[in-house]
């Protein structure tokens, strides 16, 4: 590696690392992440036996947010991270010491996602020069460290940036299957996979490029003959042991594990069927082009036909050949994977965003030597610029938006109005409300919208007692409202009630007396995970 391409890759991480710390406090004290793993690492530290007590997700990434809390606890003793708002409230005293052990934690557990993604980054230029060269790797990293969904995962103490680096580090190590195919280079695959599997459960969609490194390596013959199935069976077993090594709970709570198997699978096919369900592979493709951006997001399509034209066309024993082959089998057995399903967001697509940048890297430096002349190789070059700089720009933005969250506005503007010992009603989950700094003094829960056995005439009945009888400011975000206008048919009087709400023709006259949105400008919206809802406010005008 030379001293420039030290300084550039330097400089990748350096801009990676602005992009990862800015808005790291967001939402601090409150806990605004639903999916962060707080309750499951306090599980396991107050567990004998480190029992998250908890199969949704596995257990690798919950060690390490664990981890992280004994060394918070550690420096702060004698509290304890808290979750629920009369745990938060006394925080928002800025002396306060279990404040100051709640920023401490939570900075810790995020900055290990911070860190996973700079190590990242790393993998993914070591990979992109491998298989391909010096330049190649560095475009591709560069590409990686403006990728706004990247940056915005590793803002939260959650798993999908060790995933995405475990992701990567399999892709990697399947190339030396391919190459050498010793029964080592089977066992550190397949032991990465385990550790993928531990991260999360869908990382076992890797066995399809594992699969078809082994087919296309060793011929369709050979690749069933004893010894290469025992090559197979030797990095099934590594997996295994990985998987049990780093999530024991599997094992030790089978039952618990197998159900919480079953329950995801649910979550992905209702009725325990995929037959007749919405499929989800327009919705991906957008949610793709929303966390790379655009053009981005494009020159990874380019990447990826490039790809494939780079395999059938030339030399399969090539670098090159092996590495387009193994990120485009992952791109579209990912992919073709999560559209089955109705359910979408763009943390579940996010572990092929790697392998897309690293595609969208080997072409857009192919295309810029094909160019002859120095006036056209000049202008490619500007455009692949143009689409770093943009990218660098669209994730600035998203950082913002932590920064600027709608939360915040939303409760300054509440104790403002009302003041602070108004009583302010909310329906939705206290992850998803205002920033409130001072704490209202009588902030209430209405949770008849939660209630899922009231339906027809029995949730009517309630909601309108409600909303006649009721004063009080409600207020409420896109975050739970659109859980309700997005399935109408599974909710059907929610959804009218919302559709009433929000469009003021409610029969009580409630109505919307003010919104919190963050507006972009229209060539520069990214939208990333769990910032800035739109916050409504409902209310009776004149009536405070």
């Amino acid at each position: 590696m030379s001293i420039r391409s030290r300084l550039i890759l330097a400089a990748i991480l350096a801009v990676a690392l602005a992009g990862s710390v800015t808005g790291l406090d967001w939402g601090l004290p409150y806990q605004w992440h639903t999916d962060e793993k707080v309750t499951q690492a306090r599980n396991v530290l107050r567990s004998p036996g480190w029992d998250p007590d908890y199969f949704i997700n596995p257990h690798l990434h919950i060690y390490l947010v664990a981890a992280a809390f004994k060394v918070a606890y550690a420096l702060e003793p004698g509290y304890e991270v808290g979750q629920t708002l009369p745990d938060i409230f006394p925080m928002l005293d800025a002396g306060s010491p279990a404040r100051r052990l709640q920023f401490l934690t939570m900075r810790l557990a995020r900055g290990v996602s911070v860190l996973l993604a700079l190590v990242t980054i790393v993998i993914v230029y070591r990979v992109g020069r491998r298989h391909w060269d010096e330049d190649t790797g560095l475009v591709a990293a560069a590409c990686l460290a403006v990728t706004m969904g990247f940056i915005n995962l590793a803002h939260f103490a959650t798993p999908e940036t060790l995933l995405l680096l475990l992701v990567v580090a399999v892709l990697a190590s399947l190339d030396r299957v391919m190459e050498r195919g010793r029964l080592r280079d089977y066992a550190v695959a397949g032991a990465l996979t385990g550790l993928a599997c531990s991260t999360k459960y869908t990382a076992f969609a890797l066995a399809a490029p594992f699969a078809a490194a082994h087919v296309v390596a060793r011929g369709p013959r050979v690749s069933i003959a004893p010894r290469s199935l025992g090559n197979l069976a030797v990095a099934a077993a590594a997996a295994l042991a990985a998987f049990a090594a780093t999530t024991p709970y599997a094992v030790i709570r089978y039952r618990d594990f197998g159900q919480a198997i079953v329950d995801a699978w649910l979550m992905g096919a209702p009725a325990g069927s995929l037959v007749g369900l919405r499929r989800s592979y327009g919705p991906y493709l957008a949610l793709l082009g929303d966390g790379l951006g655009w053009p981005l997001f494009v020159l990874s399509l380019a990447g990826v036909v490039s790809g494939v034209v780079a395999w059938v066309r030339g030399d399969r024993q090539s670098s090159s050949a092996r590495g387009s082959l193994i990120h485009v089998v992952w791109i579209v057995s990912f992919y073709a994977f999560y559209g089955l399903s109705p359910h979408h967001a763009l943390r579940f697509i996010m572990p092929i965003a790697p392998s897309l940048v690293l595609l969208a890297a080997a072409a857009s430096v192919a295309f810029v030597r094909r160019q002859r002349q120095p006036f056209a190789q000049r202008l490619a070059l500007a455009g692949v610029t143009a689409v770093l700089i943009y990218s660098g720009a669209y994730t600035g933005r998203a950082d913002w938006m932590f920064l600027e969250d709608t939360r915040y506005a939303a409760g300054q503007w509440l104790i403002r109005t009302f003041g602070q010992s108004a009583r302010i009603d909310y329906f939705e989950i206290e992850a998803y409300l205002p920033y409130f700094d001072p704490a209202p003094e009588h902030l209430q829960y209405v949770p008849f919208i939660e209630h899922v056995t009231l339906h027809q005439s029995d949730f009517w009945h309630t909601a309108r007692a409600y909303l006649r009888e009721s004063s009080a400011p409600i207020v409420d975000s896109s975050f739970y409202y659109d859980r309700y206008l997005d399935n109408p048919r599974g909710f059907p009087e929610r959804a009218e009630f919302y559709r009433h709400l929000l469009t003021g023709t409610d029969p009580a006259g409630v109505k919307p007396i003010a919104r919190f949105t963050l507006e972009n400008p229209r060539w520069l919206n990214p939208r990333p995970e769990r910032i800035a809802p739109e916050v409504v406010i409902f209310g009776k005008p004149g009536g405070k």
